[in-house]
C-alpha cells in the first residue's frame, strides 16, 4: 500500500488534487491524504509528499514529488522561476502542468518526470444550463488580469446585459460593482456548487492578459466552459487562439475592456463550442501516466 500526502494551502485553487485522489481511490493500492483535509498530517509518515511549488527547502526521509502545476505570476515571473529552479531541494520526481511550463522551467539534472495537462470534474459535463445570466465570469479578480476594465464597461456601457461573477471578490469591488444592478455576485461557494452556478448563463467570459505567462496557460474556466457546453467570448491570446484553432471553435473575440462588445454582437454571433470530453479528469490522468512514472520511481 502506498500513502500518498498532498501538500497545499487555503489559498491554492487545485482542482487536480480531488482529481488525483479521486482517481486513485479506485485504484487499488494507494491511501491519500491531503493538507487541508488534515492540516496536522505529518509527512514523514508518508511513503510519498506530493508538493505543489513554490519554493521548497525541506529535506524528506521519504519520495517527494514537485509539481509544477503553473508558471511564476506578478512581478518579474521568469525571475521567479529562476529562483525556484536553483533553490528548491532535490525531489524524487517532478510533475510539469504541460510541455511549455517545463520547456520554461528547463530542468536538466536527469530526475524523472511527467507532464499532465489541466482537466475538468465530471460534474461540468453532467449539469444543464439555465440562461438567468448573459455572462457568466469565473475566475481570479486581481490587479494583473485587467478584469476591472470589463466590470466597469457591463456597468457603465453594457446595462442591457446581465453578469454574474462566481466566486470570492474583494470586498471593495463587490460593493462598488453590485449597486449597479447588472452585475451579480455568488460569494466563496464550495467546488461542488460551481459547475450549477455557473451554468446559469449562456455565455462563459474569459478574461486573459496576452502576456507571459498568462498566455501560455491553460484557461482552466474556459475549459469548464466548453464542458457546460457554453458558448464563449473570450479576449485574444496565444493559449486560446491556438486551443480555439485546434478544436474548430468558434469563440466571440473581444477586446479586454469590452469596448467592441454589444448585446447585438452577442446574441447574432454563431457560437461552436468545442467538444472536451477527452478532458476529464480520469482521462487526463490516465493519458499522462503519472502514476505509472510514480511507480517506477517508488521501485
Amino acid at each position: 500500500m502506498v500513502s500518498i500526502l498532498f501538500e497545499h494551502t487555503i489559498r491554492s485553487y487545485l482542482p487536480e488534487v480531488s482529481a488525483y485522489r479521486s482517481y486513485l481511490a479506485d485504484k487499488p493500492g494507494f491511501v491519500t491524504m491531503d493538507t487541508m483535509e488534515d492540516p496536522q498530517s505529518n509527512p514523514d509518515t508518508f511513503d510519498v509528499v506530493w508538493k505543489f511549488v513554490g519554493v521548497d527547502l525541506a529535506t524528506h526521509r521519504n519520495c517527494v514529488v514537485h509539481e509544477y502545476n503553473s508558471l511564476s505570476t506578478g512581478m518579474l515571473p521568469q525571475l521567479k522561476n529562476t529562483i525556484k529552479k536553483r533553490l528548491n531541494s532535490r525531489p524524487d520526481m517532478r510533475v510539469f502542468l504541460n510541455q511549455t511550463v517545463k520547456r520554461e522551467f528547463s530542468f536538466r539534472d536527469g530526475i524523472p518526470c511527467a507532464t499532465r495537462d489541466m482537466g475538468v470534474a465530471e460534474a461540468f459535463y453532467a449539469t444543464r444550463a439555465q440562461h438567468e445570466y448573459d455572462l457568466v465570469y469565473a475566475g481570479s479578480i486581481t490587479a494583473d488580469r485587467g478584469v476591472a476594465a470589463a466590470l466597469n464597461s457591463i456597468c457603465d456601457r453594457l446595462t442591457d446585459l446581465r453578469l454574474l461573477v462566481v466566486g470570492d471578490v474583494p470586498v471593495d469591488v463587490r460593493e462598488r460593482y453590485s449597486r449597479k444592478g447588472n452585475i451579480d455576485f455568488t460569494g466563496r461557494v464550495p467546488y461542488s456548487d460551481v459547475p450549477e452556478q455557473m451554468a446559469r448563463a449562456r455565455a462563459g467570459l474569459n478574461i486573459i492578459p496576452d502576456r507571459y505567462p498568462f498566455n501560455l496557460q491553460a484557461s482552466t474556466k474556459l475549459l469548464e466552459y466548453c464542458a457546460l457546453n457554453m458558448n464563449i467570448v473570450s479576449t485574444r491570446y496565444g493559449w486560446v487562439e491556438q486551443f480555439s484553432k485546434a478544436r474548430n471553435a468558434e469563440f466571440l473575440w473581444v477586446k479586454p475592456d469590452l469596448s467592441d462588445l454589444t448585446a447585438k454582437r452577442l446574441n447574432e454571433f454563431q457560437f461552436i463550442t468545442p467538444d472536451v470530453s477527452d478532458l476529464e479528469w480520469n482521462r487526463v490522468i490516465d493519458a499522462s501516466g503519472v502514476f505509472e512514472s510514480l511507480g517506477d520511481v517508488l521501485q
